[in-house]
């Protein structure tokens, strides 16, 4: 059994995996799940394993989970260079979460169209939970792009420097897309410096090569 404190899960463990026996929302009391399951266990999807089939527990690994320490835009943000699909029940999130869940995706969907025809680098470094870390966006023939950038939980740096292509010698403006705020900035180095005052924080940033 895993709860949150919000949601309890419980599993049992079948011939062929991990079975959910319950799933409860822990404040209504409300469950989702019933006891009989019609497969013998949350894999067991048909023509994929099939009720007879024999499986074997190698190992078992388990971890605190610091997802709790992440806000629901910063997880949101980090999906959003994929092609971004949500699997969760809202009615669990508390209101205060579900406006800046739905803020923050307003915001993505208003530039979805030219984020999806831009090119897509990886900036700073790579994501370990104490990096610094993102995504360039950029459109050649318009001149302009986006940046996603993550102070992951565990970095105690509250700025960093981060290179990014196309920019070397240029004057770039950039706005940040959550509170439209602009800065112009020289950029003779081909770096652009960023400040997350707190760990688990994100930018999510247009910008534009003026020359």
């Amino acid at each position: 059994t895993v709860s949150t404190g919000k949601v309890q899960r419980t599993w049992i463990l079948t011939k062929t995996g991990f079975q959910t026996t319950s799933f409860k929302n822990l404040q209504s009391g409300k469950e989702w799940c019933g006891k009989e399951s019609v497969y013998s266990s949350d894999w067991g999807l048909p023509k994929r394993i099939e009720n007879d089939t024999k499986g074997e527990l190698i190992s078992v690994e388990c971890i605190e989970t610091d997802a709790y320490q992440h806000s629901q835009s910063y997880a949101a943000l980090s999906a959003f260079m994929a092609a971004p699909s949500c699997f969760m029940l809202t009615q669990l999130l508390e209101p205060a979460e579900r406006d800046e869940l739905r803020k923050i995706i307003s915001i993505y969907k208003e530039n979805r169209k030219e984020i999806f025809e831009s090119y897509v680098f990886p900036i700073g470094d790579e994501p370990n939970n104490t990096s610094w870390t993102g995504f360039q966006v950029y459109h050649p023939e318009k001149k302009t792009g986006y940046l996603m950038v993550f102070r992951e939980l565990h970095n105690n740096e509250i700025s960093a420097e981060l290179e990014l292509k196309f920019i070397q010698n240029k004057k770039v403006q950039i706005t940040n897309l959550e509170n439209n705020q602009s800065e112009t900035i020289e950029c003779n180095n081909g770096k652009v410096k960023i400040s997350i005052v707190n760990p688990a924080g994100y930018r999510f940033l247009k910008y534009e090569v003026l020359d």
